[in-house]
Parts: structure tokens; sequence; C-alpha cells
């Protein structure tokens, strides 16, 4: 006399197998979104970053104003030199801006679970600017070799291998003020906004705080780097 186990139906087989289709649906919807915010960034935003960067690590370009800068660009070399440095942007973009939220999160969690919860006068809360600046570390140790290419193709430099970490110790300290900022104001400043701000006004109020407060630290990268 034989003994056989329970049978599995197909329906069982399908409710095994959703959990794990449904987890790897979303990972390839969060990897094609992130690809295609990497390519809007760079439609929308690299002709005035290419601008920027020239204006802070070029010689030239130093006392000259963005418009000046920006139009004799687009008349000596079109499109193509508006857009210098555009591609490792958007072959980077995707993975350091995910690792930039992940070990934030990560990190918050952690603290969360782990120390005691306090805000320094009230108002900031350490757990949160740590946090944040966890996440930019996270960011800037993918970011740096990718950056490092965008400012020399943008200043019309050349690299190397041995060069591709040149900058990358600022590229670290601008990454870790930037996102640390970013989620200060984003913890304080928004909730003080009557009926709050929807997620895209939300980004672009916080971002611009935080690239106001760490400038200075963004031309020092973009120096030590070209």
């Amino acid at each position: 006399m034989t003994h056989t186990g329970p049978q599995l139906t197909s329906l069982d087989l399908v409710e095994l197998l959703t959990p794990s289709r449904t987890k790897t649906l979303e990972y390839a919807v969060g990897f094609v979104a992130g690809g295609a915010y990497g390519l809007t960034s760079v439609i929308v935003g690299q002709p005035l970053d290419t601008v920027k960067t020239r204006m802070q690590a070029r010689p030239d370009s130093v006392s000259s104003n963005t418009l000046r800068i920006g139009l004799d660009l687009a008349r000596t070399q079109g499109l193509t030199g508006l857009y210098r440095g555009g591609v490792p942007v958007f072959l980077g973009g995707t993975l350091f801006r995910s690792a930039q939220f992940g070990v934030y999160e990560l990190a918050l969690a952690k603290l969360r679970e782990h120390t005691p919860k306090y805000r320094l006068f009230g108002v900031f809360d350490w757990q949160v600017a740590l946090a944040g600046a966890a996440g930019g570390v996270g960011r800037g140790v993918i970011e740096a070799p990718f950056d490092r290419i965008k400012v020399t193709r943008q200043v019309e430099q050349q690299w190397t291998l041995r060069t591709l970490f040149s900058g990358a110790g600022v590229t670290l300290w601008r990454n870790s003020a930037l996102f640390c900022s970013f989620s200060i104001y984003r913890d304080t400043v928004v909730p003080l906004i009557p009926g709050g701000l929807s997620p895209f006004w939300m980004g672009a109020l916080c971002s611009n705080l935080a690239w106001l407060t760490i400038w200075p630290l963004d031309v020092v990268k973009s120096q030590r780097q070209s």
C-alpha cells in the first residue's frame, strides 16, 4: 500500500508563485521608472548643468554669465556641447538615486529601532538628519566615478581609469550634506505649510533649499574633479 502526500493543484501553484512574481514586477517597474526619471532629468536639466559646471570649473567662464555661456556653447558646438556628460548621468542615475533612498530608509529604520527619538531645540530630528547623511554617502559611493566622467566631459578634459575617483571625497561630502539638508527640510519645513504639499512640490521645494544650502561644496567638487 502506498501513501502519497497532498497533491498541489494548479491554483495552489499560482498562489505560491504570485508573491515572487509580484516582487519581480515591483523591481522591474521601479527600475523602468528610475530609468525614465534619469532620461527625463538628462533631457530637461543637462544643458543647465553643463553651463553651471563650466561656470564653476573653467577659468574662461568664471566671470561670464549663464545666458552668454549657454548661447556661445550652442552656437559653437550645438546640442552636442550642451548635452556633454549626459550619458554617464543617465546610466548611473537609476543606481545612485535608488541607493540614496534605500540607504536612507534602512538607516532611519535602524535608528528608530535602536536609539531614542529626540528633536534638537524641539525642531530637528537627529535620526532623520543622520539617516539623510547616510543616504547621501550611499549615493556618493556609486555616483563619484559617473560624476567625474560627467564633469570632465562638460569642461572638455580627458579622464583615465587612474583618475576615475578624483574628487570622490568631496563628492561624498557634497552628497552627504545635500541629502541630509533635503531630509531635514522635508521633515521640518513641509509640515509648516497649511494644507501640505503634493509630492512634486515637496520635492521641488526641499531640493532647491538643499542645493542652496550646500552650493559652495558643489563649486569645490566641480573644481576638484576638473
